[in-house]
């Protein structure tokens, strides 16, 4: 919780740098350039905008705005299922040999493992 707090701290420090009022040199509200400050910040530093930390704080989610724009997809778990790749092993002299494929040798062999490697855990009770 306190590393959030810090990082978020950084975060806001040119926001609150940035003074009240308005700016007659730039025609702009401060706290519109200390915004943008921290989102250009944020994206260099992190890769994500503030905004993007903000969202992924709220949904638990890693929420990204140029993923959106690449992907199509703004915030995704963090955990995505692991996929695990068909494998099918078999005996040879003196260990177990692992293919892509099933019987690649086409000569009829057993395979070692399937079972094991393929359904889930049993329930422990």
């Amino acid at each position: 919780m306190g590393s959030r707090i810090n990082r978020l701290a950084v975060l806001l420090l040119p926001l609150l740098a940035a003074a009240c009022g308005y700016d007659m040199t730039t025609g702009q509200y401060p706290i519109t350039s200390g915004l943008m400050q921290v989102e250009v910040v944020s994206l260099v530093a992190t890769g994500k905008t503030a905004t993007d930390h903000v969202a992924s704080l709220a949904t638990g989610k890693d929420c990204s705005t140029i993923r959106a724009k690449d992907e199509g997809q703004f915030c995704v778990s963090r955990n995505p299922p692991i996929q695990r790749p068909d494998v099918y092993c078999y005996r040879t002299l003196g260990q177990v040999s692992c293919y892509r494929e099933p019987d690649p040798y086409g000569d009829g062999a057993q395979a070692v493992g399937v079972e094991a490697y393929n359904r889930q855990p049993a329930p422990t009770r």
